[in-house]
């Protein structure tokens, strides 16, 4: 059990779980059908009224940031893989720790997530990519997020799915640093 005084200091979340550093010790809290602020004060493992405020804003602003980005780049929602790429970067950042394997782990837990499959998770992600690469390298945010390696570089292909979501994925981990 934790205490009231105890303070959040990491937390990663997906559609049915949560995972709370608190104190540096982990609580897991599993959710059906209410949020995780709802859960983990029926459960009394936690008193979150002031906290749970500012943990539901900053994973809302994270998800804006990340589609924010996404979108700036090009890849827009009516393009299937927006949504794969999206949720790729989020959970990448929420297993930081982990070394996540594309395709035994990444592409079939976006697929169950849309009910679809790992090769088209993987298809519509290329797809995305490639459609928008030369509107990519156009963009003022390239440079930034690509580095000298693929920005504004016509001698280089674009990346493969894996590097362009690890540059976005290392991008907002800059920017979460820089906060």
């Amino acid at each position: 059990m934790f205490n009231q005084g105890s303070m959040v200091i990491g937390v990663a979340v997906d559609n049915e779980s949560a995972k709370f550093l608190l104190d540096n010790k982990e609580l897991d809290a599993i959710f059906i059908g209410k949020s995780i602020f709802e859960t983990l004060r029926n459960t009394g493992n936690i008193a979150v009224e002031e906290n749970n405020v500012a943990i539901k804003e900053k994973i809302g602003n994270l998800n804006i940031f990340i589609e924010d980005l996404v979108n700036s780049l090009g890849i827009t929602p009516n393009l299937s893989g927006y949504k794969y790429i999206v949720e790729a970067v989020k959970f990448l950042l929420e297993n930081l720790d982990k070394d996540v394997a594309f395709t035994k782990v990444l592409y079939p837990h976006i697929a169950k997530k849309y009910g679809s499959n790992s090769s088209r998770v993987e298809r519509a992600i290329r797809h995305s990519v490639e459609s928008r690469w030369m509107n990519i390298m156009k963009c003022n945010l390239s440079r930034e997020i690509f580095g000298k390696d693929y920005a504004f570089s016509s001698s280089k292909p674009n990346p493969t799915n894996s590097e362009f979501i690890k540059y976005l994925v290392n991008y907002v981990k800059r920017k979460l640093e820089d906060e």
